[in-house]
């Protein structure tokens, strides 16, 4: 993911030619009802099914949807023995809606002080030592370092307490701050909504 993808009619004519191309619109949706109404009727007369269209079943190794949870998505990796690994998903967006980095989370053991773990994928070129901050609603700030890059991204991997974990089940939204190494005057917030965080995440447990 490259960092410009943060920076990323006249319409005339006659009163005529206006009319005309409402005539045509109104003729070409009285020909789509007519058309569907006959395929209806033809499936009815003849009780013959015109099918269905069908996903393609995910093979092993496969990424795949499982479910959704407001703005949260359920993806699972498909396996031979059918109990296959799930996650949270939720691709983050700038004030101009771009969509610049991404954030998969899942519960944990509850042995350690941790109780969800998560990791943000920001693009290459984030400035590393600026680290990653998250903050919910109006509460306190919270940053992370970021553990590596790969050639999808940089990666900070964060862990959740029972309280941070409260928080997110009781928020809106949560501000996510990164800092471009280009324009290290200039940070970007990111926006990761909570609607559906309570379901999506306890689906997994």
């Amino acid at each position: 993911m490259k960092l410009n993808i943060f920076y990323a009619a006249i319409l005339s004519g006659a009163v005529f030619a206006s009319q005309g191309a409402v005539a045509q619109e109104t003729s070409n949706d009285t020909e789509t009802a007519q058309e569907t109404a006959a395929e209806t009727t033809a499936e009815q007369d003849t009780g013959l099914s015109l099918g269905e269209e069908v996903a393609p079943e995910p093979k092993v190794g496969d990424r795949y949807a499982k479910a959704e949870f407001g703005d949260w998505l359920i993806q699972c990796i498909k396996t031979e023995d059918g109990n296959d690994p799930c996650n949270m998903f939720q691709l983050m967006r700038d004030s101009d809606n771009n969509p610049v980095a991404e954030i998969t989370m899942q519960p944990l053991p509850t042995s350690g002080k941790a109780v969800a773990g998560a990791n943000i994928v920001t693009p290459l070129e984030t400035l590393l030592t600026a680290q990653i901050s998250v903050t919910v609603d109006k509460g306190k700030a919270k940053r992370y370092p970021f553990a590596f890059c790969t050639r999808q991204g940089c990666i900070s991997r964060i862990g959740l307490t029972a309280d941070d974990l409260a928080s997110y089940k009781r928020g809106n939204v949560a501000k996510v701050v990164m800092v471009p190494a280009g324009a290290p005057d200039r940070p970007v917030e990111l926006s990761m909504s909570l609607a559906g965080f309570t379901a999506a995440y306890d689906s997994l447990k």
